[in-house]
């Protein structure tokens, strides 16, 4: 079964059309080994470390709230989870909403982010409604979070971002801390997926890079699928070199919870020596050359250029989640 066309554009912001053909997504083309895939694996391995903490930044979780707990009792996530055990871990639970997200919803990447951005809506709009109801990887990434959230697993939604300004697509996945493990772990909507590496033990996204930047084998769990089409060996190519595009630098809201709480900074975990802010001017200026300067492009380029630029260490970026507040039963 040949999967669709993912186009997880960051124009889908401003609800921008762009031809699907522009994209750099083909799943068509998957067959072998590309001189792509070594770019991007060469930039990962050249690029390792990361600009320290910007001062005055702090990542939080925050399970406050009534929205998260009404979420949690409104899906019965609780019962979709199961009950910790010496059977059940986090990580389990963890991978049963995983599943659950991916079973009732629909990836579309050209969604155009209309349905505002929490769990409740975005499940009102595609619950069980098929091709009708399709979201993009963030809106479903969106939901995942908020569900983990729900049951007190710490998690933040994270934006996988390519190196080159001349491109019109990036990925976005849910990132959940297990505390058994010890460590964040991806979990992917989009594609019901977690990675692995060689020996089965779930990844993180540094983890993940690494490997990739080595030319390390990586597995996928057995239930992963897009959209329904089965991961086969095509199939697996194409994520895991779209993966490796997508892993040169990092972005998340400062606090995760509930519409990530109004919260308006966003930190990038960037490799040292790169110029994110002028990547993304670029980027923009770019998009509207090829695109046309439309009054929503013109005004992400002013809000671009004022904003202030705010890093995150790998080490902060790895730590055991800081938590603003408790959850609410």
């Amino acid at each position: 079964m040949r999967i669709r066309r993912i186009f997880c554009s960051l124009l889908a912001l401003l609800a921008v059309a762009v031809p699907l053909s522009l994209t750099a997504c083909n799943p068509e083309q998957t067959e072998g080994r590309s001189a792509d895939d070594d770019s991007y694996t060469g930039l990962l391995k050249t690029c390792p470390n990361f600009l320290p903490s910007s001062p005055g930044i702090r990542p939080v979780i925050d399970f406050g709230g009534e929205t998260l707990p009404q979420l949690r009792e409104a899906y019965g996530l609780a019962a979709v989870a199961g009950e910790l055990s010496s059977a059940r871990t986090t990580f389990s639970q963890a991978t049963a909403l995983l599943h659950w997200v991916s079973r009732h919803t629909v990836h579309d990447g050209a969604y155009d982010n209309h349905v505002p951005e929490n769990a409740p809506e975005l499940l009102a709009y595609a619950f069980d409604k098929g091709a009708d109801g399709a979201l993009n990887c963030r809106a479903l990434s969106v939901i995942l979070t908020e569900c983990l959230l729900s049951l007190g697993i710490p998690a933040r939604t994270v934006s996988l971002m390519p190196f080159s300004p001349y491109d019109n697509d990036n990925h976005v996945i849910a990132h959940a801390y297990i505390g058994e493990l010890g460590k964040w772990v991806v979990l992917d909507p989009t594609w019901d997926a977690y990675p692995m590496d060689e020996r089965g033990v779930p990844l993180g996204l540094l983890e993940l890079r690494a490997l990739l930047a080595a030319r390390q084998p990586i597995q996928f769990n057995a239930e992963a699928n897009y959209n329904g089409a089965p991961m086969d060996a095509a199939n697996t190519a194409y994520y895991t070199a779209y993966l490796t595009k997508d892993l040169f630098y990092f972005s998340f809201s400062e606090t995760s919870g509930f519409g990530d709480q109004g919260n308006p900074r966003t930190l990038t975990l960037c490799p040292a020596g790169y110029d994110v802010k002028r990547r993304e001017l670029n980027n923009i200026a770019w998009r509207m050359e090829t695109f046309g300067g439309s009054e929503a492009m013109q005004a992400w380029l002013t809000r671009q250029k004022a904003r202030e630029i705010l890093y995150v260490s790998a080490e902060d970026f790895l730590a055991a989640p800081a938590l603003a507040y408790t959850i609410v039963d």
